[in-house]
């Protein structure tokens, strides 16, 4: 089997290297962390990542059973589930130690949750300002 390279790597753990790894946009904004992968067979029968998962929603399917059921009561008391959100391969910028991807991909991903928390928190004066 021939290895790909990709972001500098010819193999990559999945497990270790890309799930629950922050995602970061640019200027270093915090989108989520990698909840899921989303996998495809090729043709060849070789399994391939097709996308990156974010969301409570894909984080719930990793979940073992009792901890399945406290995200999903937790998911309903904050207003959702909402459905995953998907980031394909092609946004991903890089992979250190966290993954950095595209504006666009960064401003889909978000959660509606946070979207909205951001526009309230904006609106506080001062909110725009750095700690000293």
């Amino acid at each position: 089997m021939s290895w790909i390279e990709w972001h500098g790597r010819d193999r990559i753990d999945l497990g270790t290297q890309m799930l629950d790894r922050q995602i970061t946009a640019p200027e270093a904004v915090h989108v989520g962390k990698v909840d899921d992968l989303e996998l495809h067979f090729r043709e060849d029968g070789a399994l391939e990542v097709t996308a990156l998962l974010v969301g409570a929603s894909a984080l719930c399917r990793r979940m073992p059973s009792p901890a399945r059921g406290l995200l999903r009561l937790a998911m309903r008391l904050t207003g959702g589930p909402h459905p995953e959100r998907r980031i394909g391969l092609a946004h991903v910028v890089d992979v250190k130690s966290d993954v950095e991807v595209t504006a666009e991909a960064g401003e889909s991903a978000t959660s509606p949750t946070e979207r909205q928390l951001r526009k309230f928190v904006s609106r506080i004066p001062g909110a725009g300002r750095e700690g000293s």
